[in-house]
């Protein structure tokens, strides 16, 4: 996928609320590069998938484009 702004590239790695984010639906990316803001971890420490730290982050589904985006060199 990729994620704006910045064009970032990853995989979706959750869908779904997060409680700590406040209400609504959440998509929760691993980042190709390290320039997330976690590690699948939400405020609280509550895990919602998996990532290397800084790979991870909760975005809108507004900002995500699923398709078939190759890794950056």
């Amino acid at each position: 996928c990729q994620v704006d702004p910045g064009a970032r590239r990853g995989v979706v790695s959750y869908v779904g609320t997060v409680s700590e984010l406040g209400s609504g639906y959440w998509v929760g990316v691993t980042f190709d590069e390290p320039v997330g803001k976690t590690d699948g971890t939400a405020k609280d420490g509550k895990r919602y998938f998996e990532a290397m730290p800084k790979h991870g982050g909760f975005v809108l589904g507004k900002n995500v484009q699923v398709g078939d985006f190759p890794e950056r060199d």
